[in-house]
């Protein structure tokens, strides 16, 4: 008998301001200090968010995971 394996590759997201985050579908995530990358137009975070990165993509996550702020191009 054979057995035949699926692998299914992640389905990368463009990420839109009110939707909800999830870093299974983030591309090169990762959570950024805002310090270090003044100059990509990152602000200092409110108390619960914080600014991840996806792919070139930055964005600002709040405490329930819903994403208030994208800036795109940021890392490129």
């Amino acid at each position: 008998m054979k057995h035949t394996t699926v692998t299914r590759q992640p389905t990368y997201r463009d990420w839109r301001k009110g939707e909800r985050f999830d870093r299974r579908y983030a591309r090169n995530y990762r959570v950024v200090d805002h310090r270090q990358f003044r100059g990509k137009r990152l602000y200092a975070p409110q108390r619960g968010q914080q600014w991840v990165r996806s792919g070139g993509d930055a964005l600002l996550i709040g405490r329930n995971g819903q994403i208030i702020n994208v800036i795109r191009g940021a890392f490129r």
